[in-house]
């Protein structure tokens, strides 16, 4: 539940879920609405314009077997995943998908870090109100240096970007709307990426 603040990054701090102990997010977000196999849930486009829909129903395959992979390799119900950031914490980490070691990457804090898109070793994380942060991650990919912070006043409150050939698209959120009906659709940012 959010509660009212006076800026993002407060958002961000005092921003806790709720999970009852019985929760199956997978099941609440996306396996109760697949079984109608029409019902779209996302439309992906690519930096070549393809466009593909996908519905619950796929959704919910594709996780199914993502499921089925982790079991082949020895995970059990109960075990753990690791979410590679922590947005309350600004904690980045390296999941080696071989040994399923989970170690922290070395990285100056990324307060309320949001949404992350990787380039080679170039790492963008959404960490601020109107900023995103371009760190150069090391061979290893366990330490990182801060190159830049971008920031454009075409940012709202963004929550996720993605690499798009030589520009970043940011996903602008209504984090400042909250209680009020969003205005559709949201709205992409569009910038050179440095």
């Amino acid at each position: 539940m959010l509660t009212p603040a006076s800026s993002y990054e407060d958002v961000c701090r005092e921003f806790r879920w709720q999970i009852p102990a019985s929760c199956n997010i997978g099941h609440d977000v996306c396996d109760r609405h697949a079984s109608d196999p029409s019902r779209r849930a996302l439309i992906y486009e690519d930096a070549h314009g393809r466009v593909r829909e996908y519905t619950f129903l796929d959704i919910m395959r594709q996780a199914n077997r993502l499921a089925n992979a982790l079991v082949a390799q020895g995970l059990a119900g109960g075990d753990h995943i690791s979410h590679p950031d922590g947005t309350a914490t600004g904690d980045l980490v390296r999941i080696d998908l071989q040994t399923k070691r989970v170690r922290e990457v070395d990285v100056p804090d990324l307060p309320a870090a949001d949404g992350l898109a990787r380039s080679g070793r170039t790492l963008y994380a959404v960490t601020g109100a109107s900023r995103v942060t371009q760190l150069t991650l090391s061979p290893n990919w366990l330490s990182g240096t801060v190159r830049r912070q971008i920031e454009s006043p075409r940012f709202h409150f963004p929550t996720t970007v993605q690499v798009a050939g030589r520009r970043l698209l940011v996903v602008n959120s209504q984090f400042d709307r909250r209680g009020a009906t969003p205005d559709l659709p949201f709205t992409l940012a569009a910038v050179r990426r440095p």
